[in-house]
């Protein structure tokens, strides 16, 4: 007879069980500290996964000697109801003689959770955090206690699947005893494990050779399990795991109907997207599903989660929703020390050490344009627990990088990459700060209805008024566009000074540009106004504009302030840039939605003219830039406005010996250019040779100029060494 799988995953599944409590004295305590690290990150339901619905149970070791007959089926009665309960309490780890409980972390969870939704889930990790073990303990609870007559498929490479199906083997065997038994027809072989007490099978495959082979992976197989190991690595990935997955159909609808546990889950390292399995997994599984929030604990229900993740991923079906869990070491709970000694540690080559231990997807021997000391350094400030708001009519997520009243009291550029949002593809939208250029919040909207998101757009705007939009002027703009022309007059907002257009760049032109723009800056801000202007407004990534985003605002961003970009979703989408012969290879790179909204941000802070037209001070724009970029320490705060008024003299200097009349004014102002740049770092200005090649060119120049002139002393000349000011 068919178990019914209903775990506590909402607040709401409480209700079911009205003497649930949350066992907050669990033996096993990592699960109670991650409850109240939920708590303190304001998840509301942050206790669900200590659920424990027989109280009588509380304290009691499952695996002592001195349980009755009693106890024994009360904790097999909770493992069959209460999956938590098992993986908290009864699975243990075997090491030697000890059995070590399962250690709570962000990730975990999020995995058992999702997989518990039926969600079709993407986990990657680095090497050494668990991804694994975790497998291993959901094998277990799935053959032991909450399905009956199901089947279970291992997808993994040849070298691993030996030691999977023998760890299968070893964590069952340290279950307590009463607990299950093998009968004689159970197999006992290196390909599968079976617990034919239970009626439950698992079938290990390994990658085929060649695309008719792949083809046949799991025919004849209806899993209600799947768990592809490594995916990125299995050759023919995008033949063999389509056609597993089509084998799931008819067990799925049945386990559906009977309400039964079914699950597809991809655990992984990062792959290379020079190898066709690793670009199909990257783009057709890891970059469809919704980046793992926590937030998605507090959705009302299955449906009202289905509905968030439909919104904010490209996922295209309702009935297959794709979650990516993602987290690096600090989110796992590990420190960076720690990091730094498995990186030691471990052979392997530099591009197989990005991928393990730092999550970065490679693509073979070609290089990412961002420099890799640079890149780690991005890479360290990921902000690991955003602050998630989700709206409540359209299910959108704004993920917050500072608190969310400090975000709307900041002027900011949004940058908005736009799409037809049909799951496909995403509108993705970045907001950066005007003074430091720090990334403040983002958010992706996967299926939704251009209407229905311009409304909320809008509604975005009039709460954070002092936004500046600029979205790509690509043709699914225009249709957005038109409804914002009509929602924010009735606002009280001006559109043509709240979103960017190319009359604003232009408005100090050519007489006819100079019209143009008091004609636009003039009169009520109606629908009817704007409209001969809506080809003007948004900013065009075509062609050369688009290769001047990725070679000189990539670079300027990235250099100016490392440790500012924060979100998780665009620098992962920068680690996998990839660049050939000098530009960005955008096919290769797969997915770049956060990083366009990100660079024509910084563009417009840039390069953007005649700002005053949108409210914003020229003065203020990147004015704390060095200061932000150094973080909280006062120190390096100090440090990098001596490095910045440092700059401000080296470029005074050299203006001045542009205009110097004689060879020794020109002397005197080299050797304050030398002795100077002795006192700046080298990261503190962009090319400090430069002003070497300024320097001698300048020099040569008078020198050439001075061969024929009369010789000149100080005193005749007049020259006075004081008006050029102390140093610093």
């Amino acid at each position: 007879m068919a178990i019914k799988f209903k775990p506590i995953l909402y607040l709401e599944d409480w209700d079911r069980y009205p003497h649930a409590i949350a066992d907050v004295s669990s033996r096993n305590y990592s699960w109670v500290e991650m409850a109240y690290k939920y708590q303190a990150m304001g998840i509301q339901n942050w206790y669900f996964f200590l659920a424990l619905h027989n109280e009588e149970l509380r304290g009691v070791d499952a695996h002592s000697d001195n349980l009755t007959e009693e106890q024994q089926e009360l904790i097999l009665l909770e493992c069959a109801v209460n999956p938590w309960y098992a993986l908290r309490e009864v699975i243990r780890i075997p090491d030697g003689d000890n059995l070590i409980m399962l250690e709570a972390n962000r990730g975990n969870i999020a995995m058992f959770w999702c997989v518990f939704n039926a969600f079709i889930t993407f986990v990657q990790q680095i090497r050494q955090t668990g991804k694994t073990l975790n497998t291993r303990f959901l094998v277990v609870l799935f053959h032991i206690f909450i399905t009956k007559g199901a089947t279970h498929v291992l997808f993994t490479k040849g070298d691993l699947r030996r030691d999977e199906i023998k760890y299968y083997k070893k964590f069952r065997a340290a279950l307590p005893k009463w607990m299950w038994y093998l009968t004689p027809k159970d197999t006992d072989n290196q390909y599968e494990f079976t617990t034919l007490m239970n009626e439950n099978q698992t079938f290990s495959y390994v990658p085929q050779g060649s695309p008719d082979d792949a083809n046949s992976v799991g025919r004849g197989k209806t899993p209600d399990f799947v768990n592809v190991d490594e995916p990125p690595f299995l050759p023919n990935a995008k033949v063999s795991i389509p056609a597993l997955i089509a084998s799931t159909t008819a067990s799925f609808d049945k386990a559906r109907k009977y309400k039964k546990f079914h699950a597809i889950l991809y655990t992984t390292t990062a792959g290379d997207l020079s190898t066709e399995s690793g670009k199909y997994v990257y783009e057709n599984i890891k970059k469809k599903g919704m980046f793992f929030s926590e937030m998605l604990f507090d959705a009302d229900n299955r449906d009202d989660a289905v509905t968030i993740i439909m919104a904010n991923s490209k996922c295209e079906d309702r009935s297959a929703p794709y979650v990516d869990i993602s987290f690096n070491h600090l989110q796992l709970g590990k420190t960076n020390e720690w990091l730094k000694g498995k990186i030691a540690t471990t052979p392997g080559t530099r591009d197989q050490i990005k991928r393990d231990f730092l999550g970065q997807w490679t693509f073979g021997s070609t290089s990412n344009p961002i420099p890799e000391k640079l890149l780690n350094r991005i890479r360290d400030n990921i902000n690991s627990a955003p602050i998630v708001i989700t709206d409540d009519k359209y299910r959108y997520q704004v993920k917050y990088h500072r608190e969310v009243e400090y975000v709307k009291s900041r002027q900011a550029i949004l940058g908005l990459d736009t799409s037809n949002a049909v799951g496909r593809d995403a509108i993705t939208g970045v907001l950066v700060d005007v003074e430091t250029s720090e990334t403040l919040a983002s958010f992706m909207v996967g299926e939704s209805s251009l209407t229905w998101f311009a409304v909320w757009l809008a509604k975005f705007l009039e709460e954070h008024p002092l936004v500046t939009l600029v979205p790509e002027a690509k043709s699914t703009w225009i249709g957005i566009l038109d409804d914002l022309l009509i929602e924010l007059p009735l606002k009280g907002i001006d559109p043509g000074r709240r979103i960017y257009s190319r009359i604003v760049d232009t408005a100090r032109g050519s007489d006819n540009e100079k019209r143009n723009y008091r004609e636009y800056s003039a009169g009520q801000p109606t629908e009817r106004k704007y409209f001969p202007y809506r080809n003007q407004f948004g900013f065009p990534t075509s062609g050369p504009l688009r290769e001047d985003l990725y070679i000189v605002t990539l670079r300027e961003a990235t250099n100016d302030a490392p440790k500012l970009i924060r979100d998780a979703s665009l620098i992962d989408e920068l680690s996998s840039l990839v660049e050939k012969n000098g530009r960005i290879d955008h096919k290769s790179s797969g997915h770049d939605d956060h990083v366009i909204s990100w660079l024509i941000a910084q563009w417009f802070l840039r390069e953007g003219r005649n700002l005053d037209h949108y409210g914003i001070d020229n003065r203020k724009v990147l004015c704390r830039l060095k200061v932000a970029a150094t973080g909280d320490d006062v120190k390096e705060q100090r440090a990098a406005l001596r490095q910045e008024r440092l700059n401000l003299e080296l470029d005074r200097l050299t203006a001045q010996l542009a205009d110097a009349k004689g060879m020794l004014e020109i002397r005197y102002i080299e050797s304050k250019i030398s002795s100077l740049k002795t006192e700046i770092r080298e990261d503190a200005v962009d090319d400090i040779g430069s002003i070497d090649r300024k320097s001698q060119v300048v020099a040569d120049k008078k020198a050439e100029a001075n061969r024929s002139a009369p010789r000149l002393t100080a005193r005749n000349y007049g020259f006075n060494p004081y008006r050029y000011g102390g140093r610093f």
